[in-house]
């Protein structure tokens, strides 16, 4: 029987819904009862990521998180996973504090990196994530080149997430120029690292954590 998988949601809730999908959309089955179980809190209330980072106010966001975990596992979560790219870093404080394996979302994306061959990728992350070092540690270890967009582009990132995040309409045009610079400086491929861009940037070839780590999560979940 396949392992039944936890997700750590809301931040925003779309992501997460996305994130659902993508699961689906790997999960094989010829009928319905061959596909995966997944239990999804999806939380708004989580406190903001970046801010947490920026501000150095992490135990609030690990605290709610393992409450969250700790309810999943309690109703027959496996597996988890956060569907937050700038909540892995309290990735380390937040797995000590689970019994199940919490697999993330950083590692499996880098991985995923490098197993293609690439040399320089393009990073759009929120400012948190930027400054946690999320990606670019792991991935300049590996001798890859990470380029970052310039001040500007990284506000209307930002902007545009927020947006999204708030339900306005984001400025899908000025997200659209950042990816396409990071493009001309030479990035072979963007890694979309929040789980709202993967959504704005439709239509874009990107890398997509999100996509990544739910194709994992299925293949660990029908792992004997």
């Amino acid at each position: 029987m396949a392992k039944t998988i936890g997700i750590l949601g809301g931040m925003g809730p779309a992501a997460t819904i996305d994130m659902l999908n993508k699961i689906y959309a790997h999960s094989p089955g010829g009928r319905e009862q061959e596909h995966v179980r997944v239990l999804a809190d999806i939380d708004p209330t989580v406190p903001d990521r970046t801010e947490a980072v920026l501000h150095d106010r992490g135990d609030e966001v690990v605290a709610r998180l393992a409450a969250n975990a700790r309810g999943l596992v309690a109703a027959g979560a496996q597996l988890l996973a956060i569907a937050c790219n700038t909540a892995h870093a309290f990735w380390e404080d937040l797995a000590a504090q689970v019994d199940v394996p919490l697999i993330s979302m950083i590692d499996v994306t880098v991985a995923d990196i490098l197993s293609r061959g690439l040399r320089r990728v393009g990073l759009m992350a929120t400012d948190g994530a930027l400054a946690a070092g999320l990606y670019v540690r792991a991935l300049e270890a590996w001798g890859v080149e990470v380029l970052t967009p310039d001040k500007a582009g990284q506000s209307a990132v930002m902007q545009a997430i927020y947006a999204y995040k708030g339900g306005q309409k984001p400025d899908n045009e000025s997200l659209l120029s950042v990816f396409n610079a990071l493009k001309a400086a030479g990035a072979q491929q963007v890694i979309a690292a929040c789980t709202e861009l993967p959504i704005l940037l439709a239509g874009q070839e990107f890398v997509d954590p999100t996509d990544i780590l739910a194709r994992e999560l299925v293949r660990l979940a029908k792992s004997p």
